[in-house]
């Protein structure tokens, strides 16, 4: 019996042995973690030798009176084996804003309208603004800036102008000092000077005595210029004189500005005078300056309502008109005279009666003044070079 039991032993060692060596063989590479299948078949088979050499011994010492196993000592424990393979990627998940979920972006999906299929065309509409939240309540009071207790009532020391109202006008604080001057700038440069003068004619009676000059004897005149005396039928002339001061830049523009009063009747003509120059130089005789020119008085009652001021054929009654006329002198706008003035010239100018509108012009004075060059201008009258130019419009 113990012989067959020992055949029977080996034989089914053998077995197994075949099985474990085929099995090893046909799992291929992962068993036990080697690659080579010689391995294998070399590890499977002393493995399962092991295995049985234990059971045997283990069945040798089974006690036959009590039938139970004794076990064997523990054999070593085997290698582990290796990781597995990582497995194959998964499909990509749908993006939010891939409505159909065909992964193509097409324009409905483009829901903000931005060209772009991001998470910004996954937002949702915008929600209805909620209910507006109650209004707090009303802070403190501040204090005022005169209240310096803070007791909100006013007190005599806090009126600090002393005026009975308690005010912002408490809260101004002590004056301060004053500061300093600051340094004075520089001079800027001196601006032209100009000269100006006034000339004016003054006669007195024949009878009168050198210096018997009385109020009651004494009488002022001016020359008088426009429609003859009815008397000797001779027309008006005048004439004056001017010096050019020590003061005048050659070179400058000088206006006569002459003063008139009118009276009398408006005719139908227009009132023409002439002037006439002549000029002293130191060491020269007498020489005449410029040309005869003629003048004609711009129309006196053009911008007159004769309504208001009536022109009255009676001299004594006649209110008049006050006329200006500028005539710039050594000026192209003007007489057109010689542009050679300078200082100490003495200059004397004739006017004269040309034609006549039946009304008289009394000289009352004459003005001459210095502007800067090219700046004088012609004003209340128009200058002819000659009498075949004159118009009367």
């Amino acid at each position: 019996m113990k012989t067959l039991k020992r055949i029977g032993k080996t034989c089914i060692g053998v077995c197994i042995i075949t099985v474990l060596v085929f099995k090893a063989g046909c799992i291929g590479d992962d068993f036990l973690g080697l690659e080579d299948y010689q391995r294998d078949l070399l590890f499977g088979g002393l493995a399962t030798a092991l295995l049985l050499g234990q059971q045997g011994a283990a069945g040798d010492n089974v006690d036959p009176g009590a039938g139970t196993p004794v076990p064997g000592p523990q054999g070593d424990q085997g290698l582990p084996g290796a990781d597995g393979a990582t497995g194959p990627e998964g499909e990509a998940g749908l993006s939010c804003w891939d409505l159909d979920g065909d992964g193509i972006a097409d324009p409905e999906e483009d829901a903000n309208s931005d060209g772009d299929f991001d998470a910004l065309d996954c937002q949702g509409e915008t929600g209805a603004t909620g209910p507006a939240g109650e209004d707090g309540e009303d802070g403190q009071p501040g204090l005022a800036c005169w209240d310096l207790d803070g007791d909100g009532s006013g007190d005599a020391s806090e009126d600090k102008n002393g005026d009975g109202n308690y005010d912002t006008l408490d809260c101004q604080g002590a004056t301060g000092p004053s500061g300093g001057s600051g340094a004075q700038g520089p001079v800027g440069p001196a601006g032209p000077s100009y000269f100006d003068m006034f000339v004016e004619d003054f006669f007195t009676t024949r009878t009168a005595e050198p210096g018997d000059l009385t109020v009651d004897v004494v009488r002022i005149d001016e020359p008088l210029l426009g429609a003859p005396d009815p008397n000797t039928g001779v027309a008006g002339l005048a004439a004056y004189r001017m010096a050019l001061p020590q003061m005048y830049d050659a070179g400058n523009d000088v206006t006569m500005r002459l003063f008139i009063h009118r009276t009398g009747p408006v005719g139908n003509d227009c009132f023409v005078f002439t002037v006439n120059a002549a000029r002293l130089v130191s060491g020269y005789p007498v020489g005449p300056y410029g040309e005869t020119r003629w003048v004609r008085v711009n129309d006196p009652t053009k911008d007159v309502d004769l309504s208001v001021i009536s022109l009255l054929r009676d001299p004594v009654d006649d209110p008049g008109l006050f006329i200006v006329i500028d005539l710039p002198v050594n000026s192209a706008a003007g007489l057109d005279y010689p542009d050679d003035l300078d200082v100490a010239q003495f200059l004397a100018f004739e006017l004269g009666t040309f034609s006549h509108d039946e009304g008289s012009y009394h000289l009352l004075g004459v003005e001459f003044f210095e502007s800067a060059e090219g700046t004088a201008w012609l004003a209340g009258a128009v200058i002819f070079d000659s009498a075949d130019d004159i118009t009367c419009e």
